[in-house]
């Protein structure tokens, strides 16, 4: 799963930087394709470096993990949709990709990204809380896939009601109760109202909370809450992660398995991902005649390269290759891969690594079919 620390990480590598995309197949006969679509971009990357002045020796070292992949039979035998493979003096790195690619060789002082980046935008993490009175359960997710997250690593985690007032803690602070054989939790003392059955509830999810909260500290992926109607509001309550989403999955998650909560969880996610993009163009159209919005590739990436881009709209499959130069502040345009690197990746990369938001989009889904789109801080 590609995160926005996978992006970092990648956009932090500087030197000779390869970056090879391509289309793979999953099973089949087909697979034996798989790694001669890589082979084939390694040599187009290979010839490029020599191009460049590199010396035989120099190539055979940078390529030799490449040449170590191409001969791991299992690992071309089991693929996903798409791949990406990162080379440089540190090493080589691959993610498999749950969508296709269009192949890919670049070769520049840092990676080619703006692939990756596709997959912060609307097919982002985000997690599935399924929460029940005798069961409780974390997952990661993506438009792509979901898979379940270990809460026993984070000490304290109740996984159940009857967990959560455990004789000894309920006694303390609420009164005395009985464990059945069954788990349930039956409760006596107080008068056992639902103001009592809410405060047992609300305890349990505190408890919960606490762990929870630290399990997802540092993280801003959305959360969504997955259990019975009358469950969310007082979970809401006892809520203090920042990015619990609005609207949860209404119905008992103990019958659901993870596809079904994926399934469930979707296309709520999808409209919130979906959201700020919108919200995004239309403050680009609204600015665009004015000095805070751009479409000029120099003075956009000179501003991306100044900390001054808020918003950046970057068409995925399309470049601009060419040359920059931070001590001139200077730009000269290539008319192939070999002879530069592509400018929109710099402008997205320069964008994120400085804290604004990047775009990936269909050339045909730019604003005005630009190249480019800016939204300037300042």
């Amino acid at each position: 799963m590609i995160r926005r620390e996978t992006i970092k990480d990648l956009a932090a590598v500087r030197g000779t930087c390869i970056s090879l995309y391509a289309p793979m197949h999953k099973s089949g006969k087909d697979t034996r394709e798989n790694p001669i679509r890589f082979k084939n971009r390694v040599q187009d990357a290979d010839k490029q470096l020599e191009q460049a002045g590199f010396s035989d020796p120099e190539r055979a070292k940078l390529f030799a993990p490449a040449q170590d992949l191409l001969k791991d039979h299992e690992f071309w035998q089991h693929q996903s949709a798409g791949l990406a493979v990162f080379i440089s003096s540190e090493g080589l790195q691959y993610y498999k990709l749950p969508l296709d690619v269009p192949e890919l060789t670049a070769v520049g002082t840092l990676y080619h990204l703006k692939p990756l980046m596709t997959f912060l935008k609307n097919d982002g993490r985000y997690f599935v809380l399924a929460l029940s009175l005798k069961e409780v359960r974390l997952f990661e997710a993506s438009k792509f896939d979901i898979h379940a997250l270990d809460l026993d690593k984070v000490e304290n985690v109740p996984n159940s009601l009857a967990e959560a007032l455990r004789f000894e803690v309920y006694q303390k602070h609420l009164g005395h109760h009985v464990v059945s054989s069954q788990g349930n939790a039956t409760f006596h003392g107080h008068g056992a109202g639902e103001d009592d059955r809410k405060q047992n509830i609300l305890y349990y999810f505190q408890q919960l909370e606490n762990g929870v909260h630290e399990f997802l500290a540092d993280e801003e992926a959305p959360l969504i809450f997955a259990g019975v109607d009358y469950l969310f509001p007082i979970y809401k309550e006892a809520n203090h992660y920042p990015y619990l989403i609005d609207q949860g999955i209404a119905g008992n998650p103990d019958e659901w398995q993870a596809e079904d909560l994926h399934q469930r969880s979707w296309p709520l996610i999808e409209a919130y991902f979906s959201q700020g993009q919108k919200q995004a163009f239309a403050k680009f159209q609204q600015l665009e005649s004015t000095e805070q919005a751009g479409t000029e590739l120099k003075e956009s990436l000179l501003a991306a390269y100044d900390g001054r881009v808020d918003t950046a709209f970057v068409p995925v499959d399309k470049q601009i290759w060419g040359r920059f130069n931070k001590e001139t502040r200077s730009i000269e345009k290539a008319d192939a891969a070999e002879n530069g690197e592509d400018l929109l990746n710099l402008l997205a990369i320069q964008t994120f690594i400085n804290g604004g938001q990047v775009y990936t989009l269909a050339p045909e889904a730019m604003p005005g079919s630009r190249d480019l789109a800016v939204i300037y801080r300042y």
